[in-house]
């Protein structure tokens, strides 16, 4: 990432400890593929800590499992798993991720995704992308605070 012209700080780690403690310091910061093994109340804490955490005009890029708006977590997780059962997998690869999904899958719907960013102090999130099975989205929580 030498052709970027401005300073970079890449953290690996559990973003809920990583993110806490920080306030104002960073321009974005994105989560991948994680923030759906929290439960509700642990997710509003993270939201919280990551708004501390981002600069004035900062943006926090979510791309996550997503349940569709009024869709119950079962729902949700039966069209994810009709999605990953192929024949691509082993049983036994199969049977770890079905495990997975029931154990520690916990995604919320955008409209849900819309309700802690406001309870954080985020602007209304927007939507980019959805995969072509309507499981996984790409949003932006774009922050406006006043600069100190």
């Amino acid at each position: 990432m030498e052709f970027y012209n401005f300073d970079k700080k890449f953290i690996v780690g559990d973003f809920k400890k990583v993110v806490t403690g920080f306030h104002s310091e960073f321009d974005v910061i994105v989560a991948g593929y994680s923030v759906h093994h929290l439960l509700l109340e642990d997710k509003l804490n993270l939201f919280r800590d990551i708004h501390s955490a981002l600069k004035h005009n900062g943006y926090f890029i979510i791309y996550d499992s997503m349940r569709e708006n009024d869709e119950q977590r079962e729902v949700y997780l039966k069209r994810q798993w009709d999605v990953y059962n192929n024949d691509a997998m082993t049983d036994e690869e199969k049977s770890l991720i079905y495990k997975h999904l029931i154990e520690s899958d916990y995604p919320e719907s955008f409209e849900t995704l819309c309700s802690l960013a406001k309870k954080s102090g985020f602007l209304p999130p927007q939507s980019l992308l959805w995969d072509d099975n309507k499981v996984f989205n790409l949003s932006i929580l774009p922050v406006s605070k006043t600069e100190v």
